[in-house]
């Protein structure tokens, strides 16, 4: 960001632009979506906003309107999004350490007083830099607590992101696991098979390559089962699989769109296991019965895990623990926050009165 532009954001933070920043009253009608998937091409991103679509349309079924406003990108809708307007940030990795340098979320250029206190938090979480969490640098943390409603619980997709925000002093914040968790109670999880089945839908990562291990799962699979299905979840992954040198015509790729992925699952959930790297495709899997297995590259998956024990491997375990898995896996018992993900959704009963 050039000089002038962060002065001028930190100015209004400081306070010189009181006016922007006084306290209003926000209508959950229209509501605002800062969605992750507007401008991504990162199909993981469309997974998160399609069960937050499906819980806000339970949370608020009155609300006539519902409005998106890209985060991974600048278009006019960010730039006038109305002051009074609650803007639900949606999933992600949307909170960096240091917003100068990482622009994780899409603010107004010029009317950034119309994001002031109105933002609350759906199941966002904390990067990671270089495979570590970092404090916020204190320009970030009052950016964070200038965009944030105080008056909100805000929802945090783990315990690591709620101890930093804590630490800023935002207090009003709760883990409730990844939105796209939520129907995972153990009831639905009792249904979800653990037998081996003859087919496997697989997924790498671009962003987080390790070709050793990676060729080492994919190989894995193509001894295991009779038929292995790829889906290019982000635009690079079908590269990085040239990269690895694994004989694709015994692969059957999927299109990089969530649409060919969602039908793909629909059809096949009663034949195929899910054993891959990218969390949110594991994830609908298991949200629609699929015997699933994440391997873990980045924080994401490891501290959500930690917190709720979903299945997941990390990826220097593959050796040791890939193969006892396809040959059989324990039940799945995933363990939500249920009176956390009661209390984000109730509030809204209340602010909207």
């Amino acid at each position: 960001m050039e000089p002038i532009k962060i002065f001028r954001r930190m100015r209004l933070i400081a306070g010189e632009a009181e006016n922007l920043v006084r306290p209003v009253r926000l209508t959950n009608n229209p509501i605002a979506f800062l969605d992750t998937s507007l401008y991504s091409e990162n199909c993981g991103d469309y997974v998160i906003m399609h069960y937050a679509n499906l819980q806000m349309s339970k949370i608020l079924p009155d609300s006539e309107q519902i409005l998106h406003i890209p985060t991974h990108g600048w278009d006019e809708s960010v730039e006038n999004a109305r002051r009074d307007i609650r803007k639900i940030a949606c999933g992600t990795n949307l909170l960096p350490w240091d917003y100068e340098r990482d622009h994780a979320l899409a603010t107004p250029r010029t009317h950034l007083g119309n994001y002031a206190h109105s933002v609350c938090l759906l199941a966002v979480g904390m990067r990671e830099v270089q495979g570590q969490m970092r404090d916020f640098t204190p320009y970030t943390a009052r950016f964070l607590r200038f965009l944030f409603d105080p008056n909100c619980l805000h929802s945090v997709r783990d315990e690591h992101t709620k101890q930093r925000l804590h630490a800023i002093g935002v207090d009003n914040v709760l883990n409730t696991a990844c939105v796209t968790m939520w129907n995972l109670t153990e009831e639905f999880c009792e249904s979800i098979s653990r037998d081996k089945h003859d087919e496997v839908l697989t997924t790498i990562t671009e962003y987080a390559q390790n070709p050793r291990q990676d060729k080492y799962m994919i190989e894995t699979l193509l001894r295991n089962y009779d038929r292995v299905h790829l889906w290019i979840q982000s635009v690079d992954d079908r590269p990085y699989l040239e990269s690895l040198d694994i004989d694709d015509s015994r692969l059957h790729l999927i299109d990089h769109s969530f649409e060919a992925f969602d039908s793909f699952v629909k059809q096949h959930s009663e034949s195929i296991d899910y054993f891959g790297t990218r969390l949110h495709a594991g994830i609908h899997c298991l949200n629609h019965g699929i015997r699933s297995m994440i391997v873990s590259v980045d924080n994401r998956a490891s501290d959500i895990a930690r917190d709720t024990n979903l299945p997941v491997m990390p990826r220097e375990d593959l050796q040791s623990s890939m193969q006892s898995w396809i040959n059989h896996s324990e039940p799945v018992r995933i363990i939500l926050p249920t009176d956390n993900i009661r209390k984000w959704e109730e509030q809204f009963r209340s602010l909207a009165n």
